[in-house]
């Protein structure tokens, strides 16, 4: 058992290795695994998660958004470290996109709401390297039709929100089709005004923000 606070202090240590050359020989032949094995469990709706989401919902977002948590979460510490290793590291983006695409289409009897969340978090989290690159970018709008807009309507109020998050994070996409684009809209409009849970509501509406902001013809979609 690591104490969160331990383990922050783990991964931030290993973020400072990243970028030192010397500790980067030692860390570089394990760092998927250590990505794939530390950083993404950390990256999935967990129990306390659920608990708290159940519980005390205003809590819930509270946590999930004070930026003061983000100097002792170990989930804050695990993002850091996965963006300086794509961003410092050649070469560690496409190992861990075709990984997460593996997650993303795995077979329906294996699926596994929680590990889905993960992978979107994932892919979420490296949005402004992916938009930048256009080997990626331009197979991102189908990435958001066929994993994304599905969750709009998602049993699991977290897959949900998390429909939303990764809607914003990748709100700067150019849309190629115009439906494509209402969708994402459409999804996140019905998410903010109907939606039960209070969490949902508030991811939708950092989503339809970035999408008003972001896409030149979003206004004529409200």
């Amino acid at each position: 058992y690591l104490s969160p606070r331990v383990l922050q202090k783990i991964l931030n240590y290993l973020k400072q290795s990243v970028t030192v050359s010397i500790t980067w020989k030692v860390l570089r032949s394990s760092i998927l695994e250590v990505i794939q094995n530390v950083v993404f469990p950390l990256l999935c709706h967990n129990d306390q998660d659920e608990e708290l989401w159940t519980d005390d919902p205003y809590e819930y977002i509270r946590m999930k958004f004070d930026i003061f948590e983000d100097y002792v979460s170990p989930v804050a510490a695990a993002l850091d470290l996965l963006e300086e290793v794509v961003t410092k590291r050649k070469n560690m983006l496409n190992p861990l996109l075709i990984w997460a695409a593996q997650i993303l289409g795995m077979p329906q009897d294996q699926y596994n709401p929680r590990v889905k969340d993960g992978a979107m978090h994932l892919i979420g989290a490296v949005a402004e390297k992916l938009l930048k690159k256009p080997e990626y970018s331009s197979q991102l709008e189908q990435m958001l039709q066929a994993h994304v807009f599905g969750d709009f309507n998602s049993s699991f109020g977290f897959l949900r929100a998390r429909a939303c998050w990764t809607i914003q994070r990748f709100a700067a996409v150019t849309f190629s089709k115009r439906e494509n684009l209402k969708a994402g809209f459409e999804g996140v409009r019905i998410l903010l005004l109907n939606d039960k849970e209070l969490p949902v509501q508030v991811e939708a509406a950092f989503a339809l923000q970035a999408l008003l902001q972001k896409q030149p013809i979003a206004k004529d979609l409200l």
